[in-house]
């Protein structure tokens, strides 16, 4: 799967160049090694405090400081392999919006970011393969809040908004951005109490506390079937309960039906939402018809009216709709 990076082209190149077999060599290199070490693509953990100082990773560090944030600092390989053109190890919280949506040409930054996580998914983690139980490496709570502010800017553009819907809808695929909820908040602790029940729990507590998903539950589930402890096994199959509600297919009405009740202005928004709760009690056959006709209406007369934050949450609607559908 490596071949992939190839894909995006290179910051020093026109888009459709190809780099040079020196920068391809030197890219592999680094990748290969970043996919060998248990740190991947960072150095060390610190505390980034807002007033632009950065402190070492102890309780309260940037208590002095105005605050901050506690995450992975990149290593010189991966800021060598960004000199080159190609970045990974995407941290929403060091990533400023200047960068995200800045960059030449066409965006960029904000276009390769499926790409990263395509190939996360499908090549076992790809530079993160034995980084991704890196403790520390990224908050969860900072990369959704992070990720929302980042998005918002990006949806403040209605012509923008308009003329690359395609990558509006991918960059809220996959840029983290949902809000700080008790039953997030719980997920997290409880993912701490298991691994204090188990310590081989420990890489679960991580990718929770770092990058649940989807998939979280169901893997969390076929690991459990493996365990003999009955109090390991009923407190992570009640983990995984709660990561489905949050994340997966048995939350899925449930997430739709927060974000439809958000979106009630203006009037052709509330019109649109009254719809889509209609369709949604429909049989099956009317549902699809209704659902998908919901769909057309919010690409073509909804998105442009909406503010930002409005039209992250059709977006996201949008998503799970597709999904019922």
């Amino acid at each position: 799967m490596l071949h992939l990076i190839l894909l995006v082209g290179t910051g020093f190149a026109a888009p459709l160049d190809q780099p040079s077999p020196e920068v391809v060599a030197e890219a592999r290199r680094i990748v290969h090694e970043m996919i060998e070490s248990t740190r991947g693509p960072y150095s060390r953990i610190r505390w980034f405090c807002n007033d632009g100082t950065t402190q070492p990773p102890v309780a309260y560090a940037c208590r002095e400081h105005g605050g901050g944030r506690q995450h992975a600092e990149f290593s010189q390989q991966r800021q060598r392999l960004a000199e080159l053109g190609w970045m990974v190890g995407t941290i929403y919280a060091s990533l400023t919006f200047e960068e995200l949506f800045e960059s030449a040409p066409r965006q960029q930054r904000l276009r390769e970011l499926a790409l990263e996580l395509y190939l996360i998914d499908i090549d076992n983690g790809w530079v993160l393969q034995r980084a991704l139980g890196y403790r520390g490496r990224v908050q969860v709570e900072d990369e959704e809040s992070s990720g929302r502010q980042l998005l918002l800017q990006v949806l403040t553009d209605s012509d923008w908004v308009t003329d690359n819907f395609l990558l509006v809808r991918e960059a809220a695929r996959v840029i983290p951005h949902g809000e700080e909820t008790d039953l997030a908040r719980s997920v997290r602790r409880a993912a701490i109490e298991l691994a204090e029940l188990d310590s081989t729990a420990e890489p679960w507590r991580a990718e929770i506390h770092a990058s649940p998903n989807a998939g979280t539950a169901d893997r969390l589930r076929q690991w459990l079937r493996r365990q003999q402890r009955e109090d390991v096994v009923a407190h992570g199959e009640e983990l995984a309960a709660d990561l489905d509600l949050l994340y997966g297919a048995a939350g899925r009405l449930n997430r739709i039906d927060q974000l439809l009740a958000r979106i009630r202005a203006p009037e052709v928004a509330t019109q649109w939402q009254q719809a889509v709760v209609a369709a949604l009690q429909e049989s099956s056959g009317e549902r699809i018809a209704g659902l998908c006709s919901a769909l057309e209406q919010a690409r073509s007369a909804v998105i442009d009216v909406m503010p930002a934050a409005g039209r992250l949450d059709l977006v996201d609607a949008m998503q799970g709709l597709e999904t019922e559908v």
